[in-house]
């Protein structure tokens, strides 16, 4: 776990400023490492509340720096969804409820552990909601985050031990060589993708 999001770039923090805050989990579309959850549901512009219905991809408003703060923010990385969780050890997330009262979640994270903070937000939102199941894409960027390698799993009847081996084992396997993970995985991936 990281417990330390002191050491992010102060562009990090321009995100709360742009998009504001919720406590509502089905609002959110990114979760910070400090654990608060960027609000996402678009009410400011007539959104529905309790429902995120702003694009993820928005979160690059937050490189859109007012000509006075052009100083601040002149060494600090463009920020859009692909780097932002990298970047700014974010959580990208989605709250999926369905009809019967169940519910999914899906996270995208680069290839960083969660924060203390962040586990106990997906904590929170799995005990108070049906949680059915919790999709995960662990991201390895490039360095010039103009792609990534990306591993998906799915965890069944989640809980936070499981989504964090889950996240820990799938850091590990990202940094593998492509034909040692797939030597790994093989079984796996066949059966996953019909082979």
């Amino acid at each position: 776990m990281v417990d330390s999001c002191d050491k992010l770039p102060i562009i990090c923090n321009r995100a709360k400023e742009v998009f504001n805050l919720t406590d509502d989990p089905r609002e959110a579309g990114f979760i910070l490492c400090d654990g608060s959850m960027l609000d996402f549901s678009g009410k400011e512009q007539g959104g529905t509340l309790g429902t995120r219905e702003r694009d993820h991809t928005e979160i690059q408003f937050v490189s859109d720096i007012p000509e006075a703060e052009h100083e601040k923010y002149k060494n600090q990385p463009k920020i859009d969804r692909y780097n932002f969780p990298d970047v700014c050890s974010a959580i990208r997330f989605h709250f999926s409820k369905y009809k019967g009262g169940e519910a999914d979640l899906n996270i995208d994270i680069a290839n960083k552990p969660l924060s203390t903070a962040q586990e106990q937000v997906l904590k929170k939102t799995i005990d108070n909601y049906n949680i059915k199941s919790v999709f995960i894409d662990v991201n390895k960027p490039n360095p010039d985050h103009t792609s990534a390698i990306s591993l998906s799993k799915e965890v069944k009847d989640p809980t936070i031990e499981k989504i964090r081996a889950t996240i820990d084992q799938s850091i590990k396997d990202i940094e593998l060589p492509w034909e040692e993970y797939w030597k790994k995985h093989k079984a796996e991936l066949q059966k996953e993708n019909n082979i």
